[in-house]
C-alpha cells in the first residue's frame, strides 16, 4: 500500500504541476508560439524555429489580431571575474524589448527593456534571473547601474526577474540567467534574413481571437514569403501551439504512461491486500457465523472489515507520503534539466489526492473482504466441521480471481519495464564507431571583443600548448 500510493501521489504531483498547472504568466491561456512548418514530402517538419525577416513581416501584418515578441534562448556569455569571483559560462538569451511586458513579468528591483535598450549602437544593458544574483552577487539590492563583462565587454545591469520566472520550451531555454536585447546583440545579416532559423516567436492572442485563427493567417503570410524569397532555405508554411503544449510537449506521453503504470501497481496493492483479508476472513468464518447468528447484523459485520480495510490503507498511505516526499525531493534535485521542474510543490490538492486515493484503497479491499463473507457463508460456515472446508467454493473462486488479475497486471508492468530497460541498454552500448572510453572533450570560447583577428586566437592556442 505504502509503494502504491506513494508512487500515485508523486506522480500525480508531478503530472499536475508540470502538465496541467498554468504557467506563470498574465493570462497564459493566451499565450502561443509560432512556428516555421516545412510539411512537403518526404521528410516533413512540422515544428521549425523562425527566421527574424520573416517575423518583422509577422508582426507588421497581424497587429489587431496578437502582439509578437520574439527570442532566441540559444546563447550564452563569458562573464569575466570580478570582485573576487570566478569566470564562468553561463546561458543566456536575447529577446525583443516587449518580451517581458507581453508575458505580464515585471522585475523585482529595478526596470525591464525599453525600445531605446532593443536599437543598435545603444548603452549595453542585461537583465539577471534571481538565481544568478543570490549566487553571484549574494543578494545585494543595489545591484541595479553596476557594470558586469559579458564577452570581455561592459553590459549595465538594469533589472532582476522575479524568483517565479523560468522560461521553458520545447527548445530549452528553462537555465537562461542573463538576458540582453536581441537587436542590440544580434548582427544586422541575422536581424534581415529568410534563411537563418535562430529564434522563437512568441504570441499573446488577442480578446476572442483563436489560436487557429491566428495560425492561419501567419501561414498564409508564410506562403506570400515563400514566393517573394524562393530560396531553399525558406519555409512555405507556419504553424502554432499554446505555451503550455510548447512547454511540455516531450513530457505529456512519458509521464501519462508512468502514471498509468502507478495507477497498474496501486491496483496490484489492493488486490494483495484484498486476497489476505479475504485469506485473513476464512480462518474467522464460524466466529462471524455465530455473530450473525446471536443478531450481529450484516452492515456491522461490513463496518468492522472496512474499517480493517481503512487502518491498514492509513497507515500504508501516510508512509507512502513520506515516499513521495522523498521521490519529488530527490526528482527537483536530481532533473533540473526538465521543463517546470520548478513548479513541483506537494500542495493541498496533492493531499487530498491523497486522502481520496485511501478512501479507495479501502472500499476496494474492504467491499471484496465482506463480499466474501456474505450471508450464505456466514450460515455455511455453522454448517463446516473442518478447517479443510473452511474457505468454501466461493472463496476460493475469489481468491483465485485476484490472484489471476494480479498475475495478469504484473506481467504487462515487467514486459514494459523489460522493453524500456532493453532500449535502455542498446542507446548506452550502440557503437559510435570512435573510440570513447577515458576521452574527454574542452571547448575553449575567446572573446570576439579581445581576439578579433585569427593571429590573436592562433597565439593564444599555441601559448596553451606550451604550458
Amino acid at each position: 500500500m505504502a509503494l502504491g500510493i506513494g508512487a500515485n501521489v508523486a506522480l500525480f504531483t508531478v503530472v499536475r504541476s508540470v502538465l496541467l498547472k498554468p504557467l506563470p504568466y498574465s493570462d497564459p491561456e493566451r499565450l502561443a508560439l509560432i512556428y516555421e512548418a516545412d510539411k512537403s514530402q518526404p521528410h516533413p517538419h512540422p515544428w521549425l524555429p523562425v527566421d527574424a525577416g520573416s517575423f518583422w513581416e509577422w508582426q507588421r501584418s497581424i497587429q489587431s489580431l496578437a502582439q509578437m515578441a520574439l527570442v532566441s534562448p540559444f546563447q550564452g556569455y563569458n562573464v569575466s571575474s570580478e570582485g573576487g569571483k570566478l569566470p564562468e559560462v553561463v546561458e543566456a538569451a536575447w529577446c525583443t524589448d516587449n518580451f517581458f511586458s507581453l508575458l505580464g513579468v515585471q522585475p523585482m528591483i529595478g526596470r525591464a527593456f525599453t525600445p531605446d535598450d532593443d536599437r543598435p549602437g545603444a548603452p549595453a544593458t542585461a537583465m539577471i534571473t534571481a538565481s544568478f544574483w543570490r549566487r553571484r552577487y549574494a543578494s545585494d539590492p543595489a545591484i541595479t547601474g553596476k557594470t558586469i563583462w559579458l564577452d570581455a565587454k561592459p553590459y549595465t545591469i538594469i533589472g532582476i526577474l522575479p524568483s517565479t520566472f523560468v522560461y521553458s520550451g520545447a527548445f530549452g531555454g528553462s537555465a537562461d540567467q542573463i538576458w540582453t536585447p536581441v537587436r542590440h546583440e544580434a548582427p544586422a545579416s541575422l536581424l534581415n534574413t529568410y534563411g537563418d532559423h535562430e529564434f522563437l516567436a512568441i504570441a499573446r492572442l488577442a480578446p476572442g481571437v483563436s489560436l487557429a485563427t491566428l495560425a492561419a493567417r501567419i501561414n498564409a503570410l508564410q506562403k506570400q514569403i515563400k514566393s517573394a524569397h524562393p530560396e531553399p532555405a525558406v519555409h512555405p508554411g507556419a504553424i502554432g501551439r499554446t505555451m503550455l503544449d510548447d512547454a511540455v510537449h516531450n513530457y505529456k506521453t512519458p509521464l501519462y504512461a508512468l502514471l498509468g503504470a502507478t495507477g497498474c501497481v496501486l491496483l496490484i496493492a489492493c488486490m494483495n491486500v484484498a486476497g489476505l483479508l479475504v485469506a485473513r476472513a476464512a480462518s474467522r468464518s464460524k466466529e462471524f457465523a455465530i455473530r450473525a447468528a446471536l443478531g450481529g447484523g450484516r452492515m456491522r459485520l461490513v463496518r468492522e472489515r472496512l474499517i480493517e480495510s481503512l487502518l491498514l490503507s492509513a497507515s500504508g498511505g501516510a508512509l507512502g507520503l513520506l515516499l513521495a516526499w522523498a521521490a519529488l525531493a530527490w526528482l527537483v534535485h536530481a532533473r533540473h534539466d526538465m521543463n517546470r521542474i520548478e513548479a513541483i510543490h506537494f500542495d493541498g490538492m496533492a493531499a487530498a489526492f491523497t486522502l481520496v486515493v485511501i478512501f479507495l484503497c479501502t472500499l476496494f479491499s474492504g467491499l471484496i473482504s465482506a463480499h466474501s463473507s456474505g450471508r450464505g457463508n456466514i450460515l455455511a460456515g455453522l454448517q463446516e466441521g473442518s478447517r479443510s472446508h473452511s474457505c468454501g467454493r466461493s472463496r476460493a473462486l475469489l481468491r483465485r480471481l485476484l490472484l489471476s488479475a494480479e498475475v495478469g497486471l504484473t506481467v504487462v508492468l515487467l514486459v514494459g519495464a523489460g522493453i524500456l530497460l532493453k532500449n535502455f541498454e542498446h542507446l548506452r552500448s550502440s557503437d559510435l564507431d570512435v573510440p570513447v572510453d577515458n576521452v574527454l572533450t574542452l571547448h575553449l570560447g575567446l572573446p570576439h571583443a579581445r581576439y578579433k583577428k585569427d593571429e590573436q586566437k592562433f597565439a593564444f592556442s599555441a601559448l596553451r600548448r606550451n604550458l
